[in-house]
């Protein structure tokens, strides 16, 4: 990997290290601005990193790693050759490793600051919502950025220290779901497929081969990045690859919200995602309005299934019926389904565990119980990507 070095000249340089040569180092996480005003590895070779905007990102890196002790840094944007297809695919591959093996990850915050406009935020730190609310929180990269050191600490815009990983682990918990188990260091393996993939739903990324490339290192892969492919192709070869190291049963819950096909949704555009709002909408109106005796129930829970198979179908959607849960013995909830006061998602989660309890493996209440499942998770799902 290179490394930057600022020489006794006050100038920046790369120096190339190879596996355990490698001193110890700092790396800077933070969301890149236009790409004309981030420092790239051309730039620092032909002398005009000092003209961009992004070199005070260089700078402050560099101030707080040598308080620190640490004499090298590391930068995505300027630290790669990206013009070598090869350097590129490496780095991509190793960047997890290089992320966890740094003395220091500083979290460079543009969008936080600690200057509090007139009347604004009382009670509490100027800082704070900002901090909950910025950017860098949703971006496809900035999460292992978060997961993989030992040692990360935030700072504002104005340089100001916010705190480390584990000071604000209350607030990153609240604003990403990630546990705080996982925030502490806890291995990722420890974490089923399905809840690593849950803490993505909200991050997007600039390119959308990497909203795939960017998880290689929360699932453990080695897989060479290919852009042009696509995202649905690059998120197709993860998920095969994550089939090969874990197993096939832990494939189910990766691929499916519910029992829809996560790779399928993730690719909808807005106009069909409008569309799946509003069959939502109206697929909880009829499931509850289908009335209270249990020869209605029965009824609905036969047809859920099919309405749910053919509600996401139209939308280009796969959808499967099976699913890995188990029937378990829970004390009869029907008093929520039937309680008209209580809020819609209350209401089909007392439907959910009443069918579960009843279904003893009946096949019209075990796809009723899948249909619902999937409802549920569809506009949890939906809740949080607004």
């Amino acid at each position: 990997m290179r490394l930057l070095r600022r020489k006794d000249d006050g100038e920046f340089e790369l120096v190339r290290f190879m596996g355990k040569d490698t001193p110890f180092y700092a790396v800077l996480s933070h969301t890149w601005g236009a790409d004309e005003d981030e420092v790239t590895f051309k730039d620092l070779v032909n002398g005009t990193a000092k003209t961009k905007a992004g070199y005070r990102k260089l700078l402050f890196c560099e101030k707080k790693a040598a308080s620190d002790g640490l004499r090298y840094f590391w930068i995505d944007t300027c630290c790669i050759d990206k013009s070598s297809s090869a350097e590129e695919s490496e780095a991509l591959i190793s960047m997890f490793r290089w992320y966890q093996e740094a003395a220091r990850c500083y979290v460079y915050l543009s969008d936080v600051s600690c200057l509090q406009p007139s009347g604004e935020g009382e009670g509490e730190s100027a800082w704070e919502q900002a901090f909950t609310r910025s950017r860098w929180f949703r971006r496809g990269w900035t999460l292992q950025e978060l997961l993989a050191p030992s040692s990360v600490v935030f700072f504002s815009a104005d340089e100001q220290r916010l705190g480390d990983k584990q000071s604000l682990e209350r607030a990153i918990h609240d604003t990403t779901g990630i546990p705080i188990k996982a925030l502490h260091g806890s291995s990722l393996s420890w974490f089923s497929i399905s809840e690593r993939m849950r803490w993505t739903t909200k991050r997007e990324t600039k390119r959308e081969e990497d909203r795939a490339y960017c998880l290689l290192g929360i699932f453990g892969i080695y897989m060479p990045p290919l852009y042009g492919e696509g995202g649905k192709n690059a998120m197709n070869r993860l998920q095969k690859e994550i089939r090969v190291t874990s197993g096939q049963g832990e494939m189910h819950e990766l691929v499916r919200i519910g029992g829809a096909s996560w790779n399928d949704l993730s690719n909808l555009d807005e106009t069909k995602l409008e569309k799946l709002d509003s069959e939502l909408k109206m697929m909880v109106d009829w499931m509850l309005e289908a009335g209270d005796t249990e020869t209605h129930i029965q009824k609905m829970s036969a047809e859920a299934g099919f309405k749910m198979r053919s509600l996401l179908n139209d939308l280009g959607v796969s959808y499967h019926d099976e699913s890995h849960l188990k029937a378990r013995s829970w004390r009869d909830p029907w008093s929520r389904y039937t309680a008209p006061n209580e809020t819609g998602v209350y209401r089909l989660g007392g439907f959910l565990e009443n069918r579960w309890y009843w279904a003893n493996h009946k096949e019209d209440c075990f796809t009723g119980v899948v249909a619902v499942r999937t409802l549920l998770d569809l506009m949890t799902w939906r809740a949080e990507r607004r």
